[in-house]
């Protein structure tokens, strides 16, 4: 089962989530810009989070990744508040700037510090491409030569940084499912999955 893109991107009301083990895919932007958010697990049933998943979340601290994804798509954790993630063993693949970068319309910028534990080629490699510290989880160290955050990394976000927003002022072309109850709480339903205020 996947979650639609969009899903509950913009839900106000949105604090918690718990992804049900029947879910094995987490759409491009499934939970956009969702400030509501603090801590996230990916459960191991879910084999990929797609490009900018989460990107918007700014108040995001803590993500877990549980061994078991495999993929983590471009801008995924992008402009939150992590300042480290664990990458488990069985991810093979991760997006340009999933994690530990920050953006504005025209560029992407690097995160202060930002630190990534691994124990594979997969970590290792994006952290050596996109000049992040990586922290081998059997206990060494790579320091980067990481430039500040008031440096603009080379290339620009233009197909990613701002993402569209399906919705607008009409109504028109929303294609965000979730609706506002009179009370403020979150309610949708994919078919196994029903949220009221959060993914159960």
């Amino acid at each position: 089962t996947s979650l639609p893109e969009w899903a509950f991107a913009y839900c106000d009301n949105l604090t918690e989530i718990n992804i049900p083990e029947n879910i094995t895919d987490i759409t491009g932007h499934a939970f956009y810009d969702r400030d509501g958010l603090t801590d996230v697990t990916i459960p191991s049933s879910v084999k990929s989070v797609g490009d900018n998943a989460f990107q918007g979340c700014k108040n995001l601290a803590n993500v877990t990744l549980e061994d078991g994804v495999k993929t983590v798509g471009k801008y995924a954790f992008a402009d939150t508040a992590l300042t480290d993630v664990e990458i488990p063993d069985s991810v093979t693949s991760i997006g340009k700037r999933a994690f530990g970068f920050t953006t504005d319309v025209n560029n992407d910028y690097y995160v202060d510090g930002f630190k990534v534990t691994g124990g594979t080629n997969v970590s290792k490699s994006y952290c050596n491409e996109n000049k992040i510290t990586y922290v081998d989880k059997n206990g060494s160290t790579e320091p980067s030569t990481e430039p500040t955050s008031e440096t603009s990394a080379t290339e620009p976000t233009s197909e990613t940084g701002s993402a569209t927003d399906p919705t607008s002022e009409t109504g028109s072309g929303n294609t965000d499912p979730t609706t506002e109850t009179s009370s403020g709480t979150v309610e949708a339903d994919y078919g196994d999955v029903n949220v009221d205020g959060s993914v159960r």
